[in-house]
């Protein structure tokens, strides 16, 4: 009577190890998941920077273009703001306005692709903390039932 016993105990025993190998597999991917999301919301934050000084960078080179306009067209005697300088200056700032929207437009939509990823890889990693745990408690039940199994037949 002794022996069967011991054989259930040793199976519940084995069940529980291999719940806790389960759960510690879960919350070691389920980290690395969320480290991943950690990163993805840094590059984020990074291209939206990036844009934001590509942007002021290209708003520098059209202002000294237009400056430069300024000056030429004033050393020809052309008042700045009329007639045909006027215009050029127009479409200058209209160009400078575009560009400038351009790049912000481009990095914010890579940070936002980041941001989805980051709130996909949490996602994932809720996913599979609760499929380790469900895993934990089917090995659990699983060593159970064969131990209790065991023992109703060593009983019979």
């Amino acid at each position: 009577m002794c022996a069967p016993m011991l054989g259930a105990v040793a199976s519940v025993a084995g069940s529980v190890v291999g719940a806790m190998g389960a759960s510690s597999e879960a919350d070691a991917q389920a980290a690395a998941r969320e480290r991943q999301a950690q990163v993805r919301e840094i590059n984020a934050i990074t291209r939206r920077e990036q844009g934001a000084a590509r942007a002021d960078a290209k708003g520098d080179e059209h202002d000294d273009a237009i400056a430069a306009q300024d000056v030429a067209a004033a050393g020809n005697g052309v008042i700045a703001g009329a007639g045909s300088a006027a215009d050029i200056a127009r479409k200058s700032y209209q160009n400078k306005y575009l560009d400038l929207a351009n790049i912000i437009h481009s990095h914010e939509s890579e940070a936002i692709n980041e941001e989805n990823l980051a709130r996909s890889d949490r996602a994932a990693a809720a996913d599979i903390r609760k499929s380790g745990k469900i895993k934990a408690f089917s090995t659990i039940l699983g060593g159970l039932a064969s131990a209790s199994k065991g023992v109703a037949t060593q009983i019979a």
